[in-house]
């Protein structure tokens, strides 16, 4: 696997000066960019294939472990309040569930039919994908999974870091991301997970424009928790609408919805008309007239 070869670009990385070593880690990070350019037409499969499926009423379902796992974990969690998304939508299971996110629990990862179970008892369906995450390709937790959720018919993709391994060979839609030896020999946290992180961001974020969960750039359903939500809440509406701030405060105030609170100022309808709008068209961008 060129994921644990020894890089020759780093073996004397410990006797250089700081600096000089931090400045070999960052160029061997800049392949990890390439690696997921190379893979951008895999990448699009993935994405179309699985809206369709969300699109019908499906669930996304991450599997991982180790790193890898944490990844898929951290990109469903941002899911809900970033695009309003469901949990029950994108779903992610990791080896050692989720005490295993803080606490490492790799050995877990060597159960052989543990991730069929953990699936299975997700009620899983045909109509379902379910993305395996794994940097060397062999996880057998990833690989369980995977191989049970094909042998149900459902769509599955991997993302390693290995060309040809297991899970590419075990999946529909393989997508690799050659970043090659890691900096340090191994250590697939580095690059690795970087290339990881990067396709998972692109993936997730483009099945979200794909299903309608923004408009233009805004993440217009996005979830006001907090501060920081709500006040990026009012400023969407605020530029979407062409409206003040105070405005769209006040539009916010009575819509509670970020898309409704946008369509009433645009189409100068009520909170109750915009919801029937939306609820026809599907997205706001359908329910403005404009595709």
């Amino acid at each position: 696997m060129s994921t644990e070869d020894r890089n020759p670009s780093t073996v004397q990385i410990d006797l250089l000066s700081t600096s000089d070593a931090l400045h070999l880690i960052n160029r061997e990070d800049e392949k990890a960019s390439q690696a997921v350019q190379a893979a951008i037409p895999q990448i699009a499969q993935c994405v179309d294939l699985v809206s369709q499926r969300l699109a019908q009423g499906a669930k996304l379902i991450y599997v991982g472990a180790g790193t890898s796992g944490r990844l898929g974990a951290l990109d469903a969690a941002e899911l809900q309040p970033t695009f309003g998304i469901g949990p029950d939508v994108v779903q992610a299971l990791m080896a050692g569930g989720t005490e295993a996110f803080g606490e490492a629990k790799e050995e877990l990862e060597d159960e052989p039919q543990r991730g069929a179970a953990d699936l299975r008892r997700r009620g899983f369906d045909q109509l379902d994908t379910v993305i395996g995450v794994s940097a060397s390709g062999r996880t057998l937790y990833t690989l369980s999974a995977v191989r049970f959720a094909a042998s149900r018919g459902a769509l599955t993709v991997g993302i390693t870091c290995n060309p040809d391994s297991d899970l590419s060979r075990a999946a529909a839609v393989a997508i690799e991301l050659d970043t090659g030896p890691e900096a340090i020999t191994g250590s697939t946290r580095m690059k690795a997970a970087t290339a990881q992180k990067m396709a998972l961001n692109m993936i997730s974020a483009m099945i979200m424009i794909r299903l309608g969960r923004t408009y233009s750039n805004w993440m217009v359903h996005l979830q006001g928790k907090n501060r920081k939500l709500s006040r990026r809440a009012v400023e969407i509406v605020s530029q979407a609408a062409s409206i003040s701030v105070q405005q769209a405060e006040s539009l916010l105030a009575d819509a509670n919805d970020v898309p409704v609170a946008i369509l009433m100022a645009r189409l100068s309808c009520t909170a109750a008309q915009a919801r029937a709008s939306l609820e026809k068209h599907g997205t706001l961008r359908k329910a403005l007239g404009e595709s």
